[in-house]
């Protein structure tokens, strides 16, 4: 029998921003245009762990874990498909995001992959729609189902959709940002715009489990959104990142304690950045409450995606400690288009701005790993996670 597709839900928009290509004073360069946002969502469903361990290559626990995170990664690294030798983007806006959703009413976390194709025709639209969901699904990690969303009264409940569309006010959402700043130098009456830095997710085993455990004990329905985008660096970025770079290595030999290693910890961050930046990608992570966001949750996110725990770097030495997270919410007349953003999976501006405007996607640009930090998928260990139910396909103890 075949199999149906997921139902494709159709939103004309007005003016929709496609990137041109080009970079000028203000960053990347827009065109504006008119046409539909085709979005689909299909359900996340972990498979028992006994096949998981059924199918390890490894003797231990540990290298399961290993195998399912490297699945993982090889995933988010096949969704890059954009060709570096290309003049022009993406113009279809091909777009991917998972969302875990807890209600105080469901036993469950639900996982929720949601995805996306835009063209200017509703037509051509649904059709590249379609097409994405068949590559997302011949691609996606061996540890997990699949299934289809397939009737629009499912995808507004199941999806969380319903839950986004009815974000009116700033404290009903909020994005986690990289940390970002900028550094004084001695001697100088303002800082100059070659002084910023902006920190990378940190990456651990654990992944979101603290979060999952929040949202199940929640008493308010929530939504936590990682949209994941693929992108490429332009080469005015690439020039700009080499110029922090210098400035870092140059505040790096200050004599005062406190400069050198701040320019030591960003031009270790930035030399990451020149080097994995070659097919990077485009990250959001946004948290929505309709009753209010609950402060345990919004820490909970932020903690995992800043906190690294003992990290090694590949020279052996150890990591360096990153200084946290930033909780931007929207300001005054903003919430249409956060709310925008997270249904339609769209990069917008709002909130506060630290950066000037040609560096502004830094914060949101990430190679595989920094992917990985946020949009990563459930793993249960064989006595599970305290206080988690996620669906799991028929023959675990725990169902969907």
């Amino acid at each position: 029998m075949e199999r149906k597709g997921p139902y494709v839900h159709t939103v004309y928009s007005p003016n929709t921003p496609i990137e041109t290509g080009t970079f000028d004073r203000f960053g990347v360069a827009y065109q504006h245009v008119s046409g539909y946002h085709a979005v689909f969502a299909a359900r996340v469903v972990l498979e028992p762990y006994e096949v998981l361990v059924e199918r390890k290559r490894g003797w231990l626990e540990r290298d399961l874990l290993d195998e399912v995170l490297d699945r993982q990664r090889r995933f988010i690294a096949s969704l890059h498909y954009v060709d570096p030798r290309s003049a022009s983007p993406d113009l279809h806006l091909r777009t991917v995001a998972l969302r875990y959703i807890s209600s105080p009413g469901d036993e469950q976390v639900r996982v929720i992959l949601v995805g996306k194709a835009f063209a200017s025709d509703a037509d051509q639209a649904l059709s590249l729609a379609s097409a994405w969901y068949e590559e997302i699904e011949a691609l996606f990690p061996s540890d997990y189902l699949l299934l289809p969303i397939e009737t629009e009264e499912e995808f507004l409940d199941q999806s969380g959709q319903e839950m986004l569309g009815a974000i009116s006010s700033p404290a009903q959402t909020a994005e986690v940002r990289r940390f970002e700043m900028f550094w004084p130098r001695p001697c100088e009456r303002d800082v100059t715009e070659g002084h910023y830095v902006v920190y990378p997710f940190a990456w651990h085993r654990d992944g979101l489990e603290q979060v999952w455990q929040v949202m199940a004990s929640g008493k308010v329905p929530a939504i936590v959104s990682v949209i994941l985008r693929p992108s490429y660096l332009y080469e005015a970025e690439e020039i700009h990142l080499t110029r922090f770079y210098e400035a870092a290595i140059q505040l790096a030999e200050s004599k005062r304690p406190a400069d050198r290693i701040l320019g030591e910890q960003a031009a270790h961050v930035y030399a990451g950045y020149l080097c994995s930046w070659r097919h990077p990608f485009l990250v959001r992570v946004q948290v929505v409450a309709p009753h209010g966001i609950p402060g345990a949750l919004a820490r909970a996110v932020g903690c995992a995606l800043s906190y690294g725990g003992a990290q090694t770097r590949s020279d052996g030495k150890s990591g360096m400690p990153f200084p946290g997270y930033e909780l931007v919410v929207p300001e005054e007349g903003e919430c249409d288009l956060a709310r925008e953003d997270v249904c339609l999976l769209e990069m917008g501006d709002w909130g506060p701005d630290q950066a000037a405007a040609p560096y502004r996607r830094f914060r949101y640009l990430a190679d595989v790993q920094g992917a990985h930090c946020a949009f990563r998928l459930p793993f249960v260990p064989k006595g599970g996670i305290p206080g988690v139910v996620f669906g799991q396909a028929a023959g675990s103890a725990v169902t969907d």
